[in-house]
């Protein structure tokens, strides 16, 4: 099964630059724009990297430049200058008008009859006014697991799918049970319970419209975890698992990659610092490092120490100390870890700790360099979210 589907990614493109006066632009420390009035400083970093531009480099190559020199390169900055020039027409690769000016979309359509029949379907249980408004092809592919899908896979899920009009108060997944199939969750509101030793059920968690669950289930054929309950009337999407259908596609061997995907995948979602990032870049994040589980009343990462992993986290809760006193708590979706590595010379500026059995992604100093040079818009967000902590921890202080 492939999950891309992408070609040679923007960030590992040779640039192809228009001919510039490196000299002039030393003397006057800008950019003039064509289009405009306007003006784009020129710090000495821009100047060696429009000058490795100039060479054919591709970000990835950039990056790495300054890299082996000791160098940290803003990435926010060079997203900015990137983003100039190619406003201004002085990169002329194609991909890069479509990656910053969004001209053009990188879907694929399916077939306009296919989508008749589809939506046919959804009038026939909503009624014209439901149907009206909604387009599940469209809603889907909102949710990452289902945009990163190739289009044909997407398609066949498509045709497997089954539209559920659920009451309040439904089970839709029991747990210890084999029921092998996937559910979104497109309108409405879930909760999920796991019962105790002695049979009692605990509610744990809400699941709200956009949650995908049933996928271990789906995937590796193994017993339900948990009893999932409608709270309220809700729209269930219902994929089943066809053997003669999806056997041929879903290995074993890529099973688990698959589960690990979901995971985080739902601890993305809850992140305001990722959850909105361009479709490559939260891809290329759920594939990177390594899921680790730690144990509750456990210290992750220790103040003054060097650092050379940060992390995300996928599932637990974690608090964050500075000098013995607590600043903040981590859930679901935070990252930390990753100022040391961008900001503060490698030395971790505060100390985390394990408030109960926590699973983490862990990303090396290396992997999370050569993700970073990748993912352009990805390290742009992470560099800013690390600046706002550092300034947050410097007005505490105050």
């Amino acid at each position: 099964m492939n999950f891309g589907g992408h070609g040679l990614k923007l960030e590992n493109e040779k640039v192809i630059l228009s001919s510039l006066n490196l000299n002039q632009l030393r003397l006057s420390g800008a950019i003039h724009s064509l289009m405009d009035k306007r003006l784009f400083p020129l710090a000495p970093m821009d100047i060696e990297i429009l000058e490795l531009l100039s060479r054919q480099f591709s970000i990835t190559e950039v990056v790495q430049f300054f890299l082996k020199k000791g160098a940290l390169v803003s990435f926010d900055s060079l997203k900015k200058l990137l983003y100039f020039l190619t406003q201004e027409k002085l990169i002329s690769n194609p991909s890069f008008h479509s990656y910053f000016l969004q001209t053009e979309s990188a879907a694929t359509s399916l077939s306009d009859e296919f989508l008749d029949n589809f939506l046919a379907k959804v009038t026939n249980l909503f009624g014209d006014k439901e149907a009206a408004e909604i387009r599940v092809d469209l809603e889907l592919k909102e949710i990452p697991f289902f945009r990163s899908l190739d289009p044909a896979i997407f398609a066949l899920f498509l045709q497997q799918m089954k539209v559920i009009e659920t009451p309040a108060k439904t089970k839709i997944c029991e747990q210890n049970q084999l029921q092998r199939s996937l559910f979104v969750l497109l309108r409405g509101q879930a909760s999920i319970f796991v019962k105790d030793i002695i049979g009692q059920s605990k509610k744990i968690a809400v699941l709200s419209a956009g949650s995908v669950f049933g996928e271990i289930g789906f995937f590796l054929g193994a017993p339900r975890s948990a009893d999932i309950v409608t709270d309220r009337e809700s729209l269930i999407l219902r994929f089943p698992y066809v053997a003669e259908v999806f056997d041929g596609l879903i290995k074993r061997d890529k099973a688990q990659l698959i589960q690990k995907r979901f995971w985080l995948i739902h601890a993305l979602l809850k992140s305001s610092v990722f959850k909105e990032l361009p479709n490559d870049c939260f891809d290329a994040l759920i594939s990177a490092g390594t899921l680790k589980t730690i144990g509750a009343s456990s210290i992750v990462i220790r103040e003054g120490e060097l650092g050379r992993f940060c992390y995300i986290v996928v599932q637990g809760s974690l608090k964050v100390s500075q000098s013995g006193k607590e600043i903040r708590k981590l859930s679901q979706g935070d990252c930390f870890g990753e100022v040391a590595l961008l900001l503060s010379q490698g030395l971790r500026t505060a100390t985390v700790t394990s408030e109960t059995e926590t699973i983490l992604l862990e990303i090396g100093y290396d992997q999370f360099y050569r993700l970073m040079s990748e993912n352009l818009f990805l390290a742009a967000e992470f560099e800013k979210f690390s600046l706002s902590r550092i300034r947050d921890d410097q007005q505490r202080k105050k």
